[in-house]
């Protein structure tokens, strides 16, 4: 084996939502103010050999140990307890990449590795906010993500930095995360994150480079196809055959398939880069286009939330003025493009 490390990693937050509450005496007690601590340890081994020249294979393992806890700060008062809370979890984490090498500019790689997203500090405390049209909170019990990925790339490097990439992909995705409404009531809901099911992605992507002189052109689209089935709550409207007469029973439950929340069929974007070394100037301009998605997940059937498709145009320049001494400037939605989310109403008859 040609490896074999590990690491220990501690995070700590402390955030504060919303406005202090009162305890039972009428104390003033802040609610939604938290600390949170991450310990992350993990450690991995791999191994690496390459055949005839041409065929390399790189495989190995790595187990990650997380901790995550919150501690709810309060005022001193004698009446009221603080929420606290522990997470714990350890993944083992196998992966190998096997690359083959069609020529000194050109190579083939194939990978499948297991990956994991941990829930937010945010998402994984018990906070509670209320609003006009619905509460948002935090879900304590939420399960952090897991993956398994499959790719196969190819790539091409023809001269200087110039490059081409092109590649396939396959993901099987267990409790992803998304932020979807739930039921507390008859007319009451709130907004909160949540594992709906297990997910799938697939589709493929396309990355370029080419530099001419000082100037280079940078592209890339990738097309995904998600999917995400999850159980949802549908009204229907019963007619009496012979009266004629219309009554609203109480909700079925029904599956839905969707693409996962946040997940764009299509995203691409397109920079133009202008590099300087001899005067210190680097400058670069951005055209982004994402595709519609959800955002947030209703618990009703054909109510979810969609943002619209946009695309965007920005600009982001480098001057060096001294050895140590630069100034960086950021424009960011020159087009002025509106972030527009509705609810593309399913019809069901």
């Amino acid at each position: 084996m040609d490896n074999l490390h590990y690491y220990s990693q501690l995070m700590i937050m402390l955030f504060f939502i919303g406005p202090p509450a009162g305890d039972a005496n009428g104390e003033q007690v802040n609610t939604n103010t938290y600390t949170v601590t991450e310990d992350v340890r993990a450690g991995y081994i791999q191994a690496k050999y390459t055949f005839f020249n041409k065929l390399q294979v790189l495989g190995g393992a790595r187990l990650e140990m997380t901790s995550q806890n919150y501690i709810e700060l309060t005022e001193p008062s004698a009446s009221f307890v603080g929420l606290t809370g522990t997470k714990s979890y350890y993944d083992l984490l196998p992966g190998i990449h096997i690359k083959y090498l069609i020529s000194p500019k050109q190579n083939l790689m194939f990978s499948y590795y297991q990956s994991i997203t941990r829930p937010s500090f945010f998402e994984i405390t018990p906070y509670s906010l209320p609003g006009d049209q619905f509460d948002m909170a935090g879900n304590p019990k939420i399960l952090h993500t897991t993956a398994d990925n499959f790719d196969l790339r190819y790539s091409l490097f023809p001269k200087g930095t110039d490059q081409l990439l092109m590649g396939i992909f396959y993901k099987n995705i267990y409790n992803p995360i998304e932020y979807g409404f739930v039921r507390t009531g008859p007319s009451a809901q709130e907004l909160i994150p949540e594992n709906f099911g297990t997910a799938t992605n697939y589709g493929f992507e396309i990355a370029f480079t080419k530099s001419i002189g000082n100037f280079a052109i940078n592209g890339n689209y990738t097309y995904t196809n998600s999917s995400i089935t999850t159980s949802k709550l549908l009204y229907m409207r019963v007619t009496d055959p012979i009266t004629g007469n219309t009554s609203l029973p109480p909700p079925i439950s029904v599956n839905e398939t969707n693409p996962l929340a946040g997940q764009s069929a299509h995203i691409g974007n397109l920079s133009l880069v202008y590099k300087n070394t001899k005067i210190g100037l680097d400058a670069q301009v951005s055209f982004v286009y994402t595709g519609k998605h959800i955002v947030y997940v209703s618990a009703y059937y054909g109510l979810d939330y969609w943002q619209r498709a946009n695309s965007q145009l920005d600009f982001s320049a480098e001057k060096r003025i001294t050895k140590n001494f630069s100034v960086y400037v950021k424009l960011t939605n020159l087009l002025n493009t509106p972030t527009i989310v509705e609810i593309e109403q399913q019809i069901v008859s």
